[in-house]
């Protein structure tokens, strides 16, 4: 079955022009500032959704695009028409600084300036559109910006990807079919998307990025805590698994990434390992219900150690394979990419240094001076031992030797 997986989100490397390798690339397409784009209307036209075939595009006018301040602080992209069956633009790059500057020179030439909104009216039924007052009356254009762009792909791993514009031409210039650009991050998302995609990912990041791992990180370095290490990493990696739910769930019902039918995607690859995780985590607590018992003294028969085998490997599966997961899905996310890697990488330090902690210093230092007293207490305690380390219900001080107490010598003969 992983072999199945992996062939579908490693799908056979496509002669692609996808420019992460700095080559030079081309692309053709219809322009939009970042503000537009992420408050999902058109900024002088409320009723247009700025993604949408035959709205946003279109509609969006010169004005908006290079009189309104933030339009332009906010930087531009390139749109990529909508993929077959859908009729939403997918934003592909965005320009660096230098970029968004020529795009502001470009479009204020091609713009077609007036003093008035009536001269700069469009043709009858159409949505009334302001005049660029900063157009510099070359050009006749009113709405619908777009370009053909050279340049070079300077941050690939933002979303959509950065783009040092080296030139902007006019769309009638056909890109050479050498370097024309096809990306491998869409960003297709309308806003109305966007607090779906942060509730996603902060799901994904909290189960697979922290709670999950910590568990794991329990069982490795925490066992000298009997019995209270394997409590704490059965309710961890429980409240993980439910979290990891959650975002599955979420992404399931809302997101559309398995009808593109582009195998060659980030987007995808992320989805398919998702899915893979996913599955593989919610067996976990499943084939802990069917695991062989072992009782005290016996050897582990074929079974059990056939479950202790697949139990440990599926577990470190999934989680070196949600590593990458969720990496590709801090890159795919439309906003605050590096709040999310950032966010991940420090939860990930933080299970290291706990689990560093207990195997270094916890049981070396701190356990062996717990009184002892306390220390039989708790073996005292009847206690489930760790799937992988004991039967249901053994006691834990069945497993533990006996301290011998003495009774004080009072100096006198024994009765």
């Amino acid at each position: 079955m992983l072999l199945a997986m992996l062939a579908l989100w490693l799908p056979g490397a496509a002669s692609v022009s996808d420019g992460s390798d700095g080559s030079r690339v081309c692309v053709t397409g219809f322009i939009m500032d970042t503000f537009c784009i992420e408050r999902g209307t058109l900024l002088d036209n409320g009723a247009a959704l700025s993604l949408i075939d035959g709205q946003g595009p279109q509609m969006h006018s010169y004005h908006c695009l290079v009189d309104v301040s933030q339009c332009i602080n906010s930087g531009f992209e390139m749109l990529e028409a909508p993929l077959e069956g859908s009729d939403t633009y997918c934003r592909i790059l965005r320009f660096d600084a230098a970029g968004n500057q020529k795009m502001l020179e470009y479009a204020r030439a091609r713009g077609r300036r007036a003093a008035t909104p009536a001269a700069n009216a469009p043709a009858p039924g159409s949505p009334p559109v302001q005049a660029c007052t900063t157009c510099t009356g070359e050009g006749d254009e009113v709405q619908g910006p777009s370009a053909t762009v050279f340049g070079t792909i300077s941050n690939p791993g933002s979303n959509p990807p950065t783009f040092a514009v080296e030139s902007i031409v006019s769309p009638d210039v056909v890109c050479d079919e050498a370097i024309k650009y096809v990306p491998l991050v869409r960003n297709c998302a309308s806003a109305e998307l966007l607090p779906l995609f942060r509730q996603h990912a902060a799901l994904m990041i909290t189960s697979w990025g922290f709670l999950i791992p910590l568990g794991v990180g329990i069982a490795l370095s925490g066992r000298h805590r009997q019995p209270l290490w394997f409590k704490v990493h059965r309710a961890v990696n429980s409240l993980g698994l439910i979290f990891g739910l959650t975002g599955w769930i979420i992404a399931l019902t809302n997101f559309t990434v398995f009808s593109s039918g582009d195998k060659t995607t980030i987007q995808y690859q992320h989805a398919v390992m998702g899915c893979t995780v996913m599955g593989l985590g919610i067996l976990q607590p499943l084939n802990a219900l069917l695991r062989p018992h072992k009782k005290q003294g016996e050897a582990r028969s074929a079974a059990r150690l056939a479950w202790e085998v697949w139990h440990k490997s599926s577990g470190y599966i999934a989680l070196v394979l949600s590593i990458a997961t969720i990496v590709f899905g801090t890159r795919i996310i439309p906003v605050d990419n590096d709040i999310y890697r950032t966010t991940f990488t420090v939860l990930w330090v933080t299970v290291a240094c706990i689990a560093i902690y207990l195997k270094f210093v916890d049981e070396k230092f701190v356990f062996k001076k717990v009184p002892s007293s306390a220390t039989n207490s708790a073996k005292s305690n009847e206690a489930e031992i760790s799937e992988v380390g004991g039967p249901v219900g053994q006691s834990v001080a069945e497993l533990v030797p006996p301290r011998v107490f003495r009774e004080p010598s009072t100096g006198l003969p024994s009765p």
